[in-house]
């Protein structure tokens, strides 16, 4: 576990950004601290974080994952993030036209030329899960 403002620091983003992505339902990490205690980050909670960051950086609008009914759903697309058994995971969040709701897809490494071969994409993101799990343990060994 690490702190909040050790993820901070290693995202390179201020505890306001994140406390705004938490209050909006952007972003819902697993643990809530009791009140008065300071918030931890897991593994899972972290990557999570950081896929929301590299969203965020890449100008996308994080309201583009709600829903007709106005609700948001980022934080339920990375509730559940999976590997994949014996190969590795890429996380596709997409759009098939400008201005479009974001859509998540798991992919393996040897179906992503055929997603995109099979796909209208006006917006493509690809995130590989174990790549990111080792860069967070590397940089943050309390994940472990």
């Amino acid at each position: 576990m690490i702190t909040t403002a050790e993820l901070c620091k290693g995202l390179g983003i201020s505890r306001d950004r994140l406390d705004q992505w938490i209050s909006r339902g952007l972003l819902k990490p697993m643990h809530t601290p009791a009140p008065g205690v300071g918030r931890t980050w897991d593994l899972a909670d972290a990557m999570r974080a950081v896929i929301t960051h590299r969203l965020f950086s890449h100008g996308i609008k994080l309201s583009a994952f709600g829903n007709a009914e106005g609700d948001n759903l980022l934080a339920s697309k990375l509730a559940n993030l999976k590997g994949l058994k014996n190969d590795v995971a890429i996380l596709a969040f997409f759009s098939e036209f400008a201005g479009g709701p974001l859509r998540k897809e798991t992919l393996r490494p040897s179906e992503v030329a055929a997603f995109i071969m099979d796909h209208k994409l006006a917006f493509l993101l690809l995130v590989n899960l174990d790549q990111l799990e080792d860069e967070l343990i590397q940089k943050f060994p309390a994940l472990v």
